[in-house]
């Protein structure tokens, strides 16, 4: 971010003022952003990734993601798909190094009304994540919220951490869950909390 170093200075105490009160949550892919305001947790999705996987400093971990895609095998389409798996997930770990707390990632929104799919989805990338020595308890799996979405975090028996839904209809089953149903949008499920 660019500007006067006095202008800076008063933003940086502004966010330093907001932490006492509050987690402060990066919704990003950019490791230097994440560096240079060091929030308490940290959020991704598919087009931040998408952005964060075309800077110079991302190359490596496209490159490991492709190689790993391959070496599964299968089909293109399901390299493609393990490939973004692993790159989601090496962001995830890149990201964990340079936060305290949580990152959350994403299970494929196109999985969205396929309970049993997203599932499997969310169980995989939890697996990636302790491959690469990351514990349950600091990541969270995003899951749309659909009525699919919100049955897998009831199938699991927790209690989802729900934010923003656009809609009256969409946001009912949630509402069940979470004390907020103004602020539902995606479901998110603490991985710590998924059990086979």
């Amino acid at each position: 971010m660019s500007g006067s170093p006095v202008k800076r200075q008063r933003m940086e105490s502004a966010l330093d003022q907001l932490k006492q009160f509050t987690t402060v949550v990066a919704d990003t892919g950019d490791f230097h952003a994440i560096e240079e305001y060091k929030p308490q947790d940290a959020t991704t999705n598919p087009s931040l990734i998408l952005a964060a996987a075309q800077m110079p400093a991302s190359q490596e971990l496209v490159e490991e993601a492709i190689a790993y895609g391959r070496r599964l095998g299968g089909s293109q389409e399901e390299q493609i798909k393990n490939a973004i798996d692993k790159l989601f997930v090496l962001f995830g770990v890149e990201i964990l190094k340079k936060i305290p707390g949580r990152v959350s990632t994403e299970v494929d929104a196109r999985l969205s009304f396929d309970k049993d799919a997203m599932v499997a989805r969310a169980r995989r990338l939890i697996e990636l994540y302790k491959e690469a020595g990351i514990s349950k308890d600091r990541i969270l799996i995003k899951l749309s919220s659909t009525w699919e979405g919100i049955q897998a975090g009831n199938d699991w028996k927790i209690v989802p951490r729900l934010l923003e839904i656009i809609t009256d209809t969409k946001s009912a089953g949630p509402a069940q869950h979470h004390p907020f149903p103004k602020a539902l949008r995606r479901l998110v499920t603490p991985a710590s909390l998924l059990s086979p």
